[in-house]
């Protein structure tokens, strides 16, 4: 099958690598899309992302695909089912020496029944981490627009685990698209006044479209004055680094209210093998404030998501700015390195 493989930072390219193997508590999938995460993507073919110095590896985790052989013990999984998260391999395991993080851009993908294996084989398989996020979709799904469903579950319930209430004005620095996920979901909890920072205008101009009431282009306008205006004084109630970028923290601080919160959600990038390191100045920091490293609950708001894509509540369509096939590949990484893409979905043959 063909596959997406970095072989060393920097070096992207599509290849044949070996078809995935399926055991007995797994499916196997024909994987029909995969998108871009522009952050996490960009930091692991560029050798940038925290802890990671495992070369080669085939590349992608948000894809979507279409069951077409089950194992014996699998219960949970059908034939004609369409799953997120297929992968040709599993972190940490390897197929003829490739590695994955996560291994979505390729033909085929595996699945696992972790609910039956646990329950028939305990303490073998953790009901943690990968497996628990490969859920199942509706039978009429668009695969391309349902690659975009991942980001939109993980900025839901991450808005959740901190806490985000009804008519509190939020922050979020960052335009990319888990930006506009953030904004998005943030305005759906109610959310008030949704701010949005960046450093061009077109792609602020876009936000407005994605829920936002006010924008900052931070190369123009100070951010904390202008949060303080859309603010009437206040501060934000939540300020969220969308990017991976610890200087933002110091930023927030400095708009962020009393008693405020300020989330990190992307991570920042570092040498390949080497931890993210933060280093605050705390001196324009209220007296009272929280910050919180927390891990979305992507499962958590599946059937939510899925609710309200049906019902037409979310457009997961206009996430989407650029396609490509398998073997172009790399042209869908360079428009996002050039700036010019907001979500680059990738359709598999």
């Amino acid at each position: 099958m063909l596959a997406a493989i970095v072989k060393a930072p920097h070096h992207l390219s599509v290849e044949e690598v070996p078809d995935p193997v399926i055991g007995k508590y797994d499916a196997l999938v024909k994987i029909s899309a995969c998108s871009f995460c522009n952050g996490t993507d960009r930091k692991l073919i560029e050798g940038k992302f925290p802890g990671i110095a495992t070369y080669p590896f085939i590349l992608g985790h948000e894809s979507v695909g279409e069951i077409v052989e089950v194992g014996d013990r699998v219960r949970n999984y059908d034939d004609g089912d369409w799953v997120l998260r297929p992968s040709a391999v599993y972190p940490k395991d390897f197929l003829g020496g490739l590695a994955s993080f996560w291994g979505g851009f390729a033909q085929l993908g595996v699945v696992t029944d972790y609910v039956t294996q646990a329950a028939e084989k305990p303490h073998t398989l953790p009901l943690s981490g990968f497996y628990p996020m490969q859920q199942v979709l509706a039978k009429d799904v668009d695969p391309v627009e349902a690659t975009t469903y991942i980001t939109l579950k993980e900025t839901l319930s991450w808005l959740r685990k901190v806490g985000l209430e009804t008519r509190q004005s939020v922050l979020i620095m960052g335009s990319g698209p888990v930006g506009m996920a953030f904004a998005t979901c943030a305005k759906l909890l109610g959310g008030d006044p949704v701010i949005m920072s960046g450093r061009r205008d077109e792609r602020l101009a876009l936000a407005h479209h994605f829920c936002v009431d006010y924008t900052v282009n931070v190369t123009k306008e100070r951010l904390a004055e202008k949060t303080r205006d859309f603010t009437k004084g206040k501060g934000v109630d939540l300020a969220i680094d969308a990017v991976g970028d610890y200087s933002l923290i110091d930023e927030a601080t400095r708009a962020i209210s009393r008693g405020g919160k300020i989330g990190t959600y992307g991570v920042p990038p570092s040498d390949a093998g080497s931890p993210s390191l933060i280093e605050l100045n705390l001196s324009h920091a209220p007296g009272d404030w929280t910050l919180q490293f927390a891990s979305p609950d992507e499962p958590s708001a599946h059937r939510e998501i899925l609710n309200l894509v049906e019902h037409g509540f979310l457009k997961a369509d206009k996430f989407i700015t650029h396609r490509y096939p398998l073997k172009e590949i790399t042209r869908g990484f360079d428009v996002i390195k050039r700036g010019e893409a907001l979500k680059v979905v990738i359709t598999i043959e």
